[in-house]
């Protein structure tokens, strides 16, 4: 199972996950001259190709790919990273443990439910102040009070975007320490994975 639900980067060239650096930089060639924009091809997919020829052509992040299933760098393997220190603190927290798995989904499940409580709190606040600021604008078209609640409120939704991202990341994580276990507790503990 993937990371991510997009095309491989293998797919991409259309190259098996075997494929030699010769078959893979043929197939870039193929595809370069074919998809580049100043031959009318189109933008976003040479840029595709481009990646996964840059990733795949060298070794070291061509074997990071295949082992983590995303592109070093991005956002998916930054939540990776994130997961993987998380185990790292918890161990330097617990030393032995029987249960080190449960331990690091407890402190993510506590992470979320404390995100999960912070944005239903700014929810029922930012409900409470569009009902007074829709008693004042009611009351009055020019109310310096007004301007200072909505920009209060603008502060409000932007908390709760950010929480709801928070929420989000927790979820994937959670997702992450599930489906990666095993890679997560090699690259922590950088030796054969811990019995759970």
């Amino acid at each position: 199972m993937k990371v991510t639900s997009m095309p491989s980067l293998y797919d991409c060239l259309g190259v098996d996950p075997s494929a030699t650096p010769e078959v893979i930089s043929k197939a870039y060639k193929r595809l370069a001259c074919k998809l580049h924009p100043d031959k009318g091809g189109d933008t976003e997919q040479f840029k595709e190709i481009s990646v996964a020829y840059g990733i795949l052509s060298d070794p070291d992040k061509r074997r990071e790919y295949d082992l983590f299933g995303c592109v070093p760098n991005s956002e998916e393997r930054q939540l990776f990273d994130a997961v993987v220190n998380l185990v790292l603190n918890t161990v330097a927290s617990m030393y032995e443990t029987q249960d080190l798995f449960a331990s690091v989904r407890a402190n993510l499940l506590g992470n979320k439910a404390m995100a999960q409580n912070a944005l239903m709190q700014n929810q029922k606040m930012l409900a409470k102040q569009e009902r007074v600021l829709s008693r004042i604008v009611c009351s009055s078209q020019h109310n310096p009070v007004a301007a200072a609640v909505s920009k209060g409120l603008e502060g409000l939704r932007n908390a709760i975007v950010m929480q709801e991202k928070e929420l989000h990341k927790a979820d994937r994580m959670l997702e992450l320490l599930s489906a990666y276990s095993d890679s997560i507790f090699t690259v922590a503990t950088n030796q054969e994975r811990i019995p759970l």
